[in-house]
């Protein structure tokens, strides 16, 4: 479980970065960003990124799909098909996972705030 956490944040870390070596080179089109799972690049309008599933979600499962996103006038879309059923997420968890998966993602986002904050 702490090793799923690690990867993530590991991977946020490599986003972030690269976020901001992009800096505002260019204001057209959608803005590179991080969603919480994968890392998007800067794209023009009309362009479709696609992404393979994070490796972050090959610890729990041998996943081999991949999510993609529209780069609109209005910004990105919302990815297709979803991460769940792309990267093959298995979403029948027992109840006392789901509990301490959503305290893990408690703490997490806590942290997270807290260092942007300081």
């Amino acid at each position: 479980e702490c090793e799923y956490i690690y990867q993530l944040e590991k991977e946020e870390r490599h986003c972030l970065q690269y976020i901001a070596e992009q800096g505002n080179r260019s204001t057209e089109g959608c803005r590179p960003f991080w969603d919480a799972v994968a890392c998007w690049p800067h794209a023009a309008v009309g362009e479709t990124v696609q992404r393979a599933c994070p490796a972050v979600l090959s610890l729990f499962r041998n996943n081999t799909g991949s999510v993609s996103r529209n780069c609109t006038s209005g910004g990105w879309s919302m990815p297709f098909p979803p991460y769940l059923v792309a990267c093959s997420v298995d979403d029948d968890i027992p109840e006392t996972e789901q509990s301490y998966f959503a305290t893990v993602k408690l703490i997490y986002t806590v942290g997270y705030s807290i260092s942007l904050v300081v």
